[in-house]
């Protein structure tokens, strides 16, 4: 055979397998996905491992966001240095020896929304070692404002949230394991670790209360809770509580009392610096001004993309809020997503990461807006697997 016949047939070999995979490209395959919602879907897709745009379709169109907040707190709260592990802290006035706290034991809350039974049993045992307390055991919960709900809520109580607002909040705001949520976050939390100590042998004169540490108090307790458990429950099951009290954290960490409208902001402002401008009113997306676009979501997934704990965070279909999500194909093993849903505003969104067949990571952002979740959800789904079966 004449060597511009072998060139003739290595050249049609080429073409042939060329030709499958332009036929199965994400760009179709994702206008495809999203064509039944019309003028009411926003997507951007981005292949991250060539660093390009795959698609954008009113991209920057700006939007509510919902539940996808999420995604821009969590990115604010790993950019900041106390972003490994959130302390509660016990301390005591001086002067102060041995086993006689003569006065008041403060319990002073750092905004951890995992506070339960582990940390204050684990205190407990480690203060087992005091004989007497004179006064009583004090929750002290300064370090945030006192308003117990989002910008959306009363200022008091809002059930939807999942519990009051308070820096030291146990079990969400009970006072027993398993009880009904209090009134005074701080004083509830103060009699749990005063019921732990007199199980221990620990004689408590006073009555718990909440209060305010005195300057120059002495530390002797310390309970630490790791931060990469509450960024995957804020983001696997999006848990609006564990958003609002790491939104007011991580205002308390520049100005004290911490409070939502400037967590807000600094969640904005991060946002901003990842390529993601957006007007916030609070940190988990409960309030509908929150609003963004598909690019910037994606700009933000792209830019932490290699952070572990942000990407094991986000929900795998058939978990968390993508339980009965995406099937059983490629993209259940390939994608990680979070979701966000206003109802009442006809707001359904998805984003996250896919892996395609390809070895490519695709980060993507499906927003929608006036159509039926449902209908939304499905079409969203269709993307994920198109994305996981790109080739």
């Amino acid at each position: 055979m004449s060597p511009t016949r072998i060139l003739a047939l290595a050249l049609l070999l080429a073409l042939a397998v060329a030709a499958p995979a332009a036929a199965k490209s994400p760009a179709g395959a994702v206008r495809r996905a999203v064509a039944p919602l019309g003028g009411a879907v926003a997507v951007q897709v981005t292949d991250a491992t060539k660093g390009r745009t795959v698609l954008a379709l009113r991209a920057r169109r700006v939007q509510p966001l919902a539940s996808t907040t999420k995604i821009l707190t969590a990115a604010a709260v790993l950019r900041r240095e106390w972003a490994q592990a959130i302390a509660t802290y016990v301390l005591v006035p001086r002067p102060f020896a041995g086993s006689v706290v003569t006065g008041d034991l403060y319990l002073r809350g750092g905004g951890d929304p995992t506070l339960g039974e582990p940390q204050l049993a684990r205190l407990a045992d480690d203060l087992a070692w005091l004989d007497e307390i004179t006064g009583s055991v004090v929750g002290d919960e300064a370090l945030f404002d006192a308003v117990r709900t989002g910008p959306g809520g009363d200022g008091v109580f809002d059930p939807e949230l999942g519990g009051p607002l308070s820096a030291l909040a146990y079990d969400r705001g009970a006072q027993a394991p398993g009880g009904p949520v209090q009134v005074d976050p701080a004083r509830a939390a103060a009699a749990r670790l005063d019921d732990l100590l007199e199980a221990r042998g620990v004689v408590i004169h006073g009555v718990p209360r909440a209060g305010v540490t005195p300057p120059g108090a002495l530390g002797i307790g310390l309970a630490v809770s790791l931060l990469h458990p509450m960024l995957r429950q804020m983001l696997t099951v999006s848990d609006d509580w564990t958003a609002e009290i790491l939104t007011k954290r991580l205002a308390a960490a520049q100005a004290r009392p911490g409070t939502t409208a400037a967590g807000a902001a600094i969640v904005a402002r991060e946002a901003a610096a990842l390529g993601a401008p957006v007007t916030l009113a609070d940190g988990s997306g409960l309030d509908p001004r929150n609003r963004g676009t598909a690019a910037g979501l994606v700009s933000v997934l792209v830019k932490n993309r290699r952070q572990p704990v942000f990407r094991r965070g986000l929900a795998r279909p058939g978990r968390g809020t993508l339980r009965g999500r995406m099937g059983s194909g490629p993209a259940r093993r390939r994608c990680r997503g979070k979701t966000g849903t206003l109802p009442s505003g006809g707001v359904s969104n998805l984003a996250g990461l896919c892996k395609g067949r390809n070895g490519h990571l695709y980060a993507f952002a499906v927003l929608v807006r006036g159509r039926d979740t449902t209908k939304a959800r499905r079409a969203q789904d269709r993307v994920a697997r198109a994305l996981a079966a790109a080739r």
